[in-house]
């Protein structure tokens, strides 16, 4: 399928309230296509709404976006075209992200591609292992599950695990919650607080709080918490043995994956206190900022946008001039699939673009194609990524 200049400009019109009958009346047309196409322009809102400022475009930023789109990209040899933050508002981003895309395309005389070949890739779903203290495993869904163990009422629904307990217990037990590859989880613990799971996550918990602090362990992955508070009892989250994150109340990501360089915690709302058990390293970071910890155990604080790395709770994969290997990567453990490159210089070419994460693997991939000017084709559970 091949998008046209025309196109890019009216999905704009429409984004930005501006469209005339006849507008809508095209756009209602080029929906009924293809089957693909009411999923490309809600990836497309969805970028649009994420850039969005609280002033309102107007078709001439439209136009201007077109003119600094063309200088930008005509002329070019042999060069992805990135995602540029030249223009203020949201229709030149959303028309950056497409028309440049397109006219090298056109230039080229590339249609991008996603080529099938008896596909086994699907989107993940919410599914985890419960690990009970005696050893007992318990595969969760969606399913309504009610258990109660030494005091401790255990349910799971469509919400997610939750636990409730009685005040007067005095002494817990230490449960674990495993998310595998392609899959996500919601839990909520005893004192109230909200935990996100993400793909091949594991962690432990006690069932329910007691004593004066409040600590869970992650022993891998991803996870997002969102800390009830409680003044008179910290919440604790040790990482591995290797970092511990405090906090009193508030919202934050911890990403501690094997395979990445560095633990990274991106704090949302409140302060936390970031500590590093390899060098006894320590910082307090405020709303908006991350501190890593690298391999070597010390700390580094910088400023960052939050959604980057927190979006993947709300359904959705952010990506703001990634690598496409980096990105893949990401990918691949929602989706579950293995991916292969004809041509290791594309791990290194960049995206910027939001991707639904409950949409089919294909959509994402399309867009993708759309902004870096690659192919895929995907082979039973095996993307391969080609020029």
């Amino acid at each position: 399928m091949k998008i046209t200049s025309q196109i890019w400009n009216l999905l704009a019109l429409i984004l930005s309230g501006e469209a005339s009958e006849k507008d809508r009346h095209d756009f209602e047309s080029w929906l009924a296509e293809a089957p693909e196409n009411p999923y490309l322009f809600e990836e497309l809102k969805a970028i649009s709404e994420q850039s969005r400022p609280t002033a309102k475009f107007q078709t001439k930023d439209i136009e201007e976006a077109w003119a600094q789109v063309k200088a930008q990209t005509l002329g070019r040899k042999k060069k992805i075209v990135p995602f540029r933050k030249f223009v203020k508002y949201a229709a030149a981003a959303f028309l950056i992200l497409g028309i440049s895309a397109v006219i090298l395309m056109q230039q080229k005389k590339i249609t991008p591609t996603v080529e099938f070949s008896e596909s086994t890739v699907k989107p993940g779903k919410s599914k985890a292992i419960l690990i009970l203290d005696d050893g007992k495993e318990i595969g969760l869904t969606d399913e309504k599950i009610n258990l109660s163990t030494k005091g401790v009422q255990i349910q799971n629904n469509a919400s997610g695990l939750r636990y409730i307990a009685d005040n007067k217990i005095t002494e817990s037990v230490i449960n674990k919650l495993i998310v595998p590859k392609g899959g996500e989880y919601p839990l909520t613990l005893s004192d109230g607080t909200k935990i996100w799971l993400n793909s091949e996550s594991e962690i432990t918990y006690p069932a329910p709080f007691s004593g004066e602090i409040r600590k869970v362990n992650i022993i891998s992955g991803e996870v997002y918490f969102e800390v009830a508070k409680d003044t008179a009892k910290p919440f604790i989250v040790s990482i591995n043995n290797k970092a511990e994150v405090e906090v009193l109340g508030t919202h934050f990501n911890v990403n501690a994956y094997h395979d990445e360089a560095a633990i990274k915690t991106t704090l949302v709302e409140g302060s936390v206190k970031v500590s590093s058990l390899i060098t006894n390293d320590r910082s307090l970071i405020t709303p908006g900022q991350q501190a890593g910890i690298n391999e070597g155990g010390y700390i580094e604080v910088k400023e960052v946008d939050t959604k980057l790395y927190t979006s993947w709770k709300d359904g959705q994969f952010y990506f703001n001039d990634c690598t496409l290997e980096a990105l893949m990567h990401s990918l691949s453990r929602w989706y579950d699939f293995e991916v292969d490159y004809e041509d290791e210089s594309l791990k290194g070419l960049r995206f910027t673009g939001l991707i639904e994460k409950h949409n089919p693997i294909e959509y994402g991939l399309k867009l993708i194609s759309y902004t870096t000017v690659v192919s895929f084709k995907i082979v039973g559970n095996a993307i391969i990524v080609k020029k």
